[in-house]
């Protein structure tokens, strides 16, 4: 009894999946059965089928990736547009969210791997970053005390700007050219600033804890009051002394070329060792 009801429950699930569902009409299209005597083969029509599936999924990735992109291009025109009006900052401040909104990879029908990656895959405008960044460089003067987490300025050229009191946190800032720049009391924790040109930057009472400042150029940067806890200041030493780390609020733990740190134990020790106020 319990076989028999088993054999009818197979025996459903396949005519469901196989017959109810269709697939045994589109297979009988793909791979025509034989007919007639004697008995031969209609051309299967496979080929036909895999076209048509492919340019289906071409078609949803594409009105996806377009749909997307209109939203993202309305949000930008917008911080545009206010960039006129007094309240000129309040949209400045709205770059980074642009900017890290998600859009899919633009789908190629000659190239069937950006189609999938499109459907499946998450990334960013890549033309509407680097147009918000312009937008910034054409701003450098006027971005004190604005917002700014989590912002993209790679490769940005944000020489003398101001940037005082402002909020970088989290932003990704490789490469960036700050030379003369007026940073103080910005808060770039736990940015990424690796290669960054600091020559002669202000960074007097920055808040830099846990940045990465691998191979950026120090030369005549103002660290006086800088709090640079946990940062990485690694393969900085031909540009970055001793003296002037020993100016900053506090440098606890921050990973130093072995020359520099033996320095710092000679001059002033406590900054390494002794955690900020409040950490």
């Amino acid at each position: 009894m319990v076989l028999k009801t088993y054999k009818k429950l197979v025996a459903f699930i396949k005519w469901f999946l196989w017959d109810f569902s269709g697939l045994r009409f589109i297979w009988t299209k793909i791979w025509p059965p034989l007919e007639g005597t004697p008995p031969k083969r209609r051309p299967a029509t496979f080929f036909l089928w895999a076209v048509g599936i492919y340019m289906a999924f071409f078609g949803v990735a594409s009105q996806r990736y377009e749909n997307r992109i209109d939203i993202i291009e309305n949000r930008a025109n917008a911080i545009f547009t206010q960039l006129s009006t007094p309240a000129f900052k309040n949209a400045i401040s709205r770059v980074p969210a642009v900017q890290n909104m998600w859009c899919p990879e633009k789908p190629e029908i000659l190239l069937p791997l950006t189609v999938f990656r499109s459907l499946f895959r998450k990334s960013k405008y890549d033309e509407m970053v680097n147009l918000l960044k312009e937008t910034i460089e054409d701003w450098k003067e006027s971005l004190d005390n604005v917002n700014l987490m989590n912002i993209d300025l790679r490769e940005t050229q944000l020489d003398g700007a101001n940037l005082q009191n402002t909020f970088m946190q989290e932003s990704d800032l490789q490469h960036v050219f700050l030379i003369k720049a007026n940073l103080q009391g910005v808060d770039m924790s736990i940015s990424n600033l690796f290669g960054a040109q600091l020559i002669q930057a202000n960074l007097r009472n920055a808040k830099l804890y846990s940045v990465n400042f691998r191979h950026a150029n120090f030369t005549g940067a103002n660290l006086e009051g800088a709090i640079l806890a946990h940062a990485d200041l690694q393969n900085t030493s031909l540009w970055l002394k001793a003296e002037q780390l020993c100016k900053a609020k506090s440098i606890y733990e921050a990973k130093l070329d072995k020359g520099v740190f033996e320095e710092i134990l000679k001059l002033c020790p406590d900054l390494y060792y002794n955690p900020p106020p409040g950490w």
